[in-house]
């Protein structure tokens, strides 16, 4: 249950596609989802393949709930930046936010800058930044927006890049109020490229006809999805938790935890905003899902599969099992497997990777308790489907563990963020 408010609807927009939620009177009402036509991610696409999607997803909402929208905010996969033309149209592909050609200007960025990048704008010098691909694109748009803006832009009509997406994009200051002005000199950005700055929680526009809701409801800047789903996790109130901790199972893994002052914050990490001046701190391993489903292809199975072929061992495996990894440059870490006896199974191989996603996971959450103290952690994404991630995070972490596997987090962060605005 969330706060009671008038209907509200949020959009993600993810790296696979839209999808679409309708909150009413504090409780899920609707849902619905349309994946992206085309190449799987990570991929350049048109940004009408983006629009298509959401168009899709918003219209299976029921119409009955569309009709009683009063606002809509939309999230999204940060990082990701199109560009528009002197005639206001898109006149770039949408570059993905892990985009394999902006990677040697990420490369050129912390040769450069180091950690001290971070420092400055809240979001390290690597390629989910939206900075290299604002440097490798020079000159190609006339104006640069995050994808999430640029839905809102396909809504309303209007250019704006909410403060969440401009953390992202590595051009906000540390203080989350105000462009890093300097940087931007010193990387010759023309400050003109970026659209009007939007604080988060603040109308960004109306909706225009001919879009799936009601024209002229108010459009919500929100923030990015990982803050937007933390944020769905802070309003739950059936979460007895003054201080969670969000452990996202995705591809990778990725905590989440708030902070009382950003300047006390000693690790390499990003640094998320949420209305209110709330600043969370992000940071995560390598592991997670991509490991389980390598895992999954050598044994032959679905990775829904794996907690099933793993429940036939009940002895930790003698091999050491290393899964594959993705780290934040986009490099695979390829995995290993070494000490293999003649009676190696495949169950202590799935029981040895879902145990590696778990302490994966838990190394991450030790990093963040140092600077952001928790009293509950709460799972989403595919791993927290997983009973025995579950279980293994649970006996491994001096809180309380939730599970919210399957759920929309992020784009009920989104319609929170617009019920704000409205109530």
């Amino acid at each position: 249950m969330y706060p009671a408010s008038p209907t509200v609807i949020g959009l993600d927009v993810g790296s696979h596609g839209v999808r679409a939620v309708a909150l009413r009177r504090g409780v899920v009402a609707a849902t619905a989802r349309a994946d992206y036509e085309g190449d799987p991610p990570p991929a350049r696409r048109p940004l009408a393949a983006y629009t298509h999607a959401a168009a899709r997803a918003l219209a299976s909402l029921p119409e009955e709930v569309r009709g009683q929208a009063r606002a809509v905010a939309v999230t999204g996969v940060r990082g990701s930046v199109v560009g528009f033309g002197s005639d206001g149209q898109p006149c770039t592909p949408v570059l993905p936010d892990l985009d394999g050609p902006s990677t040697p200007a990420a490369r050129e960025l912390y040769a450069r800058y180091g950690e001290s990048l971070a420092d400055r704008t809240g979001c390290p010098a690597f390629p989910l930044s939206g900075l290299p691909k604002l440097i490798g694109m020079r000159g190609r748009a006339a104006q640069w927006l995050g994808l999430q803006d640029a839905l809102a832009w396909w809504l309303t009509g209007r250019f704006g890049c909410s403060a969440g997406a401009a953390l992202r994009l590595g051009v906000l200051d540390r203080s989350g109020q105000c462009y890093e002005r300097g940087l931007l000199g010193e990387l010759d950005i023309d400050l003109a490229t970026l659209a009007p700055l939007r604080p988060l929680g603040s109308v960004v526009g109306e909706v225009l006809a001919q879009r799936p809701l009601p024209e002229g409801i108010p459009v919500v800047a929100a923030p990015g999805d990982g803050p937007s789903a933390f944020l769905a996790v802070t309003e739950d109130t059936s979460l007895d938790s003054d201080a969670p901790g969000l452990v996202s199972l995705g591809t990778s893994t990725v905590v989440s935890a708030r902070i009382a002052d950003p300047d006390q914050v000693a690790m390499m990490c990003t640094l998320e905003v949420l209305p209110g001046g709330i600043r969370i701190l992000e940071t995560g391993d390598g592991t997670g899902m991509a490991s389980v489903d390598w895992a999954a292809r050598l044994v032959g199975v679905p990775a829904e599969s794996m907690d099933e072929i793993a429940t036939h061992t009940d002895a930790a495996s003698a091999a050491e099992i290393r899964p594959p990894a993705m780290d934040a440059w986009g490099t695979d870490i390829r995995g290993s497997l070494t000490g293999i006896g003649s009676d190696f199974t495949r169950a202590e191989l799935a029981a040895g990777v879902l145990r590696a996603v778990a302490e994966g996971a838990l190394r991450s959450v030790a990093r963040v308790v140092d600077a952001a103290p928790v009293d509950a952690l709460v799972l989403t994404g595919g791993g927290a489907r997983s009973a025995r991630i579950r279980a293994a995070i649970d006996a491994g972490a001096a809180v309380p563990v939730h599970a919210r596997g399957g759920q929309e987090l992020a784009a009920i962060g989104a319609a929170l963020t617009a019920r704000r605005a409205v109530s």
